[in-house]
């Protein structure tokens, strides 16, 4: 910076990075920019959902060595210094303090003619990663909407791996699981640098997602987005943990896969009387 002040613009201030930056000696303060389902905690909320890691003492030890009082001990969202949040709708930042709303951009407004409906895509959140559920409920989660799919007599299914979904083992679980259904449904890859925020806003499709953010963006832009949670609740009841985490307008956007059959199921018995 040259040894100039600067203002920080930062999605959230949960990584040691962002606590490093805005605890500098120049910066003058900092605002939050909207991303994901971060953006749509009450205020305070927030930091229940991102409890503070255990460290070891060797780690508490090394970060006062090397950063002093610039690495909290606990979690803050809420450093002093900061400015302003901006939001992209009336629901971003709820009772927030300095919050601004910028609307919609244009890659997630709204279609007005919803055209043909395409196959679905499914999308992917680095779960096991994270360590937020196992592989095994992931894969039981993915056979039970694929079933559903081919009874429903889907014929094509497009998926998108997550960015942080390195672990091979768990990809290639789920690529066998892929293929074991290859003569039932057609199934194709999307491609990783495939932006789903432009794919809303030009197809008319299902998306099918575990708690991914874009499921968020999708139903902003109109689009009925379905999670299959459920299933892995089915297989792992310790996942519930972080179904409970999500933001409160999460199953005001997206729609539970139960719910969603029972509606399609009265619907066509209505049709048939």
């Amino acid at each position: 910076m040259k040894g100039e002040r600067f203002e920080f613009y930062v999605p959230q201030t949960w990584h040691d990075t962002s606590h490093l930056t805005l605890s500098h000696k120049l910066c003058a303060g900092f605002s939050y920019l909207e991303e994901g389902w971060t953006s749509y905690y009450k205020f305070g909320g927030i930091e229940r959902a991102y409890p503070t890691k255990e460290r070891s003492l060797l780690a508490h030890t090394l970060r006062l060595l090397f950063f002093r009082n610039r690495l909290p001990s606990n979690l803050s969202f809420f450093h002093q210094g900061y400015r302003v949040a901006y939001g992209l709708t009336d629901m971003s930042f709820p009772h927030w303090e300095h919050r601004v709303v910028l609307g919609l951009p244009d890659s997630l407004k709204v279609l007005s003619d919803s055209g043909t409906e395409t196959s679905p895509v499914l999308v992917f959140d680095a779960l096991v990663e994270l360590g937020k559920a196992s592989i095994e409920s992931v894969v039981y989660a993915v056979s039970k909407l694929l079933d559903r799919l081919v009874e429903a007599n889907t014929s094509f299914l497009r998926y998108k791996f997550h960015g942080a979904q390195t672990d091979e083992t768990s990809k290639s679980r789920l690529n066998e699981l892929f293929e074991s259904y290859e003569t039932r449904i057609q199934i194709e890859e999307l491609a990783a640098e495939t932006v789903l925020e432009e794919m809303v806003s030009s197809e008319n499709f299902i998306m099918y997602t575990f708690n991914s953010a874009a499921g968020l963006y999708a139903s902003l832009a109109g689009r009925k987005v379905i999670s299959i949670n459920e299933f892995v609740l089915e297989a792992d009841p310790a996942y519930e943990h972080e179904v409970k985490s999500l933001p409160d307008v999460f199953p005001s956007l997206i729609r539970n896969v139960s719910a969603e059959t029972e509606a399609t199921e009265t619907s066509h018995l209505v049709g048939s009387n």
